[in-house]
């Protein structure tokens, strides 16, 4: 707990990254970051809803973020690298008109084992608020 708490304060003074607290009724049910990444008009994208979240959950919260991209003009575009087996994740981009980027894969660990990655991309300029 003592390594999550100063990792989350050291990002709260970072001025290329934007963090928000998912909640329902007052609760804490999940967390969504966005990050400036080396390319400058592109973020990249975090999300995480516990089970405490309803259905819908991940996708208000994902289109609250992209409005807010868009209005505050933090980005061009947002990326999102997610585990192939990851179905729940994927269709949560894809209902929220995120596309694949059919130039990468990459392997990654987790949990001690390999595991393909797959990279998420939403044209924030050209997506709507009404769209998925």
């Amino acid at each position: 707990l003592k390594s999550h708490t100063c990792w989350f304060v050291d990002q709260l003074h970072r001025p290329d990254r934007w963090m928000w607290i998912i909640e329902i009724k007052s609760e804490p049910v999940g967390f969504l970051s966005l990050e400036q990444s080396a390319e400058d008009s592109v973020l990249d994208l975090g999300i995480y809803i516990g089970a405490e979240g309803r259905s819908g959950t991940g996708s208000l919260a994902l289109k609250e973020a992209l409005l807010n991209v868009r209005n505050e003009g933090f980005g061009r575009s947002v990326r999102a690298d997610v585990f192939a087996d990851n179905r729940v994740a994927i269709a949560l981009y894809e209902k929220n008109g995120f596309r694949r980027a059919d130039d990468f894969r990459e392997d990654r660990m987790k949990l001690g084992k390999m595991r393909q990655v797959f990279r998420y991309e939403i044209d924030v300029s050209a997506h709507s608020s009404e769209s998925g």
